[in-house]
């Protein structure tokens, strides 16, 4: 569900497929690239640390998020899960191969 409101008339295209956690409107990137494409898609996140008696040291263990990290940079929180097909915003950068 874009971010556009259903009960307005004059929603762009743009607004429409937008989601919550983008860096910016959807269709404002490279023509025909998708979030999946770019390399702020998916980044590394740390889990609250936990202590290991058996070293009797602190660990965090780091996990892959889906979110956006251009987003994260902007706002300074991380946004929610974004899909691999929408359209890119103009924050787009592909990724290195």
């Amino acid at each position: 569900m874009g971010i556009g409101d259903p009960n307005l008339t004059d929603c762009s295209i743009q607004q429409n497929a937008t989601v919550p956690g983008m860096a910016y409107f959807a269709y404002t990137g490279p023509i025909g690239k998708q979030c999946g494409d770019c390399a702020f898609r998916r980044y590394q996140r740390q889990r609250r640390g936990q202590f290991d008696p058996s070293t009797n040291t602190w660990g965090h263990k780091v996990y892959s998020y889906g979110g956006c990290r251009k987003f994260r940079e902007l706002t300074g929180r991380d946004g929610p899960e974004i899909a691999r097909d929408l359209p890119s915003c103009k924050y787009f950068e592909a990724k290195l191969k």
